[in-house]
Parts: structure tokens; C-alpha cells; sequence
């Protein structure tokens, strides 16, 4: 078994945004003009949509997309979405004839759960698409044109490295505590025995007092950057870190003893901190 792959790696990880999981916690929105002419009053049916649009955080490639529904009683139900544009694939999407509307779906690229989707202000769940409705065809033509052009200068601001003390930096700094349901994480980076190693020291206790302990160690190099995605599960949220080819280069020492794997999960429950780790 040889973890020595000492190669010259890029380290890009994009800097660091924080993202209160309440969208009424985020800093003050302003109104997205170019998506001014689609937030008027549309009956589809029995009910009449509306949505707004805003930018979030000051951030004129973070958006939300709100939707609110009132029915013929005057019920009304909202739903809203915040993601960036720029993990938006343009090529996908599409819109479709659905009886008296047209919907259009934007989906993430490489179907990545990035989207924060909120039912009455409440987060409801991590998805990796949008799905809007307008009642003309030549309507949702124009705001899918808008949308890719929008999306196309949305180049998002990426922090890079060609050594590693600065990607041990990142790391440290930013992997920490994280509470999944009622299981308390605490992660910590911190340089293996070689210089090209790097230790992920992981403990977890539940609201019972069981605890565990793992600690990986691997090179950063052998990781498979283009195949670490966001694992979720209700609520709860991980990413998910491989290596190349599959191989057992990982080497993890915990209640079993030694045992090497191809894989470590990074627990997180800040949907920013998540995404800012997988890309």
C-alpha cells in the first residue's frame, strides 16, 4: 500500500461565504430588475402565482426566487429557493406545455443539491432543481434567454492555491463542529507525518453520550476532484469525498483498528459550507 503519490496538485476552493439557514437572516435583498417583467399576477386555473426575485447577501449571482400562491379562497402558499446562478447548467434547461401553463425547470449542474428550497419560510429541503410556471410560450422563451445570459457572467470568485499550505489552511480554518439530527460532529484537519498527508480527525456523539472516533489519513493529491458531491438525506447534509479509481488509499484508524478505504464523508450543516467544499 502506498500513499506517496507526491505530485504537484492545484488547490481551488472558492472563498467562503456564510449563509444563515433562515433566508429572513440573510443580509438585506434588493429586487433583480432584469427579472422585473415576470413578477405580475398570473391565473393558471383556480389559483394565481406570483413570483419575486431577489439577490441575496449583496451578491448579484446569489439569488431567491420566491413563489406565492393564492387559491379561489383566498389561501395562500409560498415557496421560495436560494442557490447561485453560476451552479446553474444553462444547457439544461428546458421548459415544457403543461395544460393552461408553461414550466420551466433549471436543474444544477451535475445534479449537485445546492439549492436551499423554503414552504411557508420554513426550510423544507436541499434539491438540485427549480421548477417556475408562466402562462405563454414566448414569455418563458425570454426569461430562459435571460437566465443564460445572466448565468453565463455569473463566473463565480474562486480562491487558488498551488501548494499545499495554503489548501491545509482552508481546511483547518473552515471544516469544524457539525450537528446532523442529534449527533454532534467535530472534524479537524491537520497535517500527517509526510508533508504530502493530510489527517482528518472525526468524533461523533449522539444525545445518548455514544461516542466514536475515526481518524483518516491520505494525500490529498490522490483525491478525485470532479467527484466530490454533496450527500444529502432529509435535512442532513455530508460530502462525499473519493478517491481516484476507486482505491483503498485512504487509511482509517477507529473502533475496528486499521482498515483503508476509498472514501471519507465531511459532515456539514451550513448548505454554504458544504458547497464551498465540494467545489
Amino acid at each position: 500500500f502506498d500513499l506517496m503519490s507526491s505530485h504537484r496538485m492545484i488547490f481551488i476552493i472558492p472563498a467562503l461565504i456564510i449563509l444563515a439557514l433562515n433566508p429572513a437572516g440573510a443580509a438585506a435583498q434588493s429586487n433583480i430588475l432584469w427579472l422585473q417583467d415576470f413578477t405580475g399576477d398570473m391565473v393558471i386555473g383556480n389559483d394565481t402565482y406570483r413570483y419575486e426575485f431577489a439577490t441575496v447577501d449583496g451578491n448579484d449571482c446569489k439569488v431567491e426566487f420566491r413563489e406565492s400562491v393564492t387559491d379561489k379562497k383566498g389561501s395562500v402558499e409560498s415557496r421560495s429557493w436560494i442557490f447561485y446562478l453560476s451552479d446553474i447548467d444553462p444547457e439544461g434547461i428546458n421548459f415544457r406545455t403543461r395544460g393552461k401553463y408553461v414550466e420551466t425547470t433549471l436543474e444544477t449542474r451535475n445534479s449537485q443539491k445546492f439549492i436551499t428550497c423554503y414552504e411557508d419560510g420554513a426550510l423544507d429541503e436541499y434539491t438540485d432543481e427549480v421548477s417556475l410556471r408562466m402562462t405563454e410560450v414566448d414569455v418563458t422563451r425570454k426569461l430562459i434567454d435571460l437566465l443564460k445570459s445572466h448565468i453565463g457572467s455569473c463566473t463565480e470568485t474562486e480562491t487558488s492555491w498551488d501548494d499545499r499550505d495554503a489548501a491545509f489552511g482552508w481546511l483547518t480554518e473552515n471544516i469544524g463542529k457539525a450537528v446532523d439530527g442529534d449527533v454532534l460532529w467535530e472534524q479537524q484537519f491537520s497535517r500527517g507525518a509526510k508533508p504530502y498527508l493530510a489527517r482528518l480527525s472525526s468524533r461523533s456523539v449522539d444525545a445518548k453520550g455514544n461516542e466514536q472516533a475515526f481518524e483518516y489519513l491520505f494525500d490529498l493529491s490522490d483525491i478525485n476532484p470532479a467527484s466530490v458531491k454533496l450527500e444529502v438525506s432529509g435535512k442532513s447534509l455530508a460530502v462525499a469525498v473519493p478517491v481516484r479509481d476507486g482505491k483503498d488509499y485512504i487509511e482509517v484508524n477507529g473502533p475496528a483498528g486499521r482498515e483503508y478505504t476509498d472514501e471519507l464523508m465531511i459532515h456539514a450543516d451550513d448548505i454554504e459550507m458544504a458547497r464551498q467544499t465540494v467545489n
